[in-house]
């Protein structure tokens, strides 16, 4: 059985000193996220696991699902706007569960190669 969950936890240091609360609040999933390195191929089972992971911190945002607006299929390659879906859905939540936007390396546009940045972003976001 594959338990996904995820939740937002504030952070406490500790040092000689004491500790220190109100550092800066993080985002924890439980959701498996393949490494991407130079030269792996961005394939479908990318994108997959980051929609189920986006809709989970969607949901601990509060928020419904994203209903992606480009279905793919293991023989297309991905496309732009298919991490621009992926930014759109994720968008949102960081806001809403007090943390910080997420940002990211590059701009995507239509017509223009996925680069490996384009989904370590976002993979960034969920993690």
């Amino acid at each position: 059985m594959r338990v996904e969950r995820g939740r937002a936890s504030r952070t406490q240091s500790w040092g000689g000193l004491g500790s220190s609360t109100g550092n800066p609040r993080n985002l924890e999933t439980t959701v498996l996220l393949s490494t991407i390195t130079s030269g792996t191929p961005v394939y479908v089972g990318h994108l997959l696991q980051l929609q189920t992971a986006i809709n989970k911190v969607r949901n601990l945002a509060g928020m419904g699902d994203f209903a992606f607006t480009s279905g793919v299929a293991a023989c297309l390659p991905i496309r732009a706007i298919h991490i621009l879906d992926l930014r759109s859905a994720l968008a949102p939540a960081p806001t809403a569960l007090q943390l910080q936007a997420v940002s990211y390396t590059t701009n995507v546009a239509t017509g223009q190669p996925i680069r490996k940045e384009d989904v370590t972003d976002v993979q960034g976001g969920v993690r």
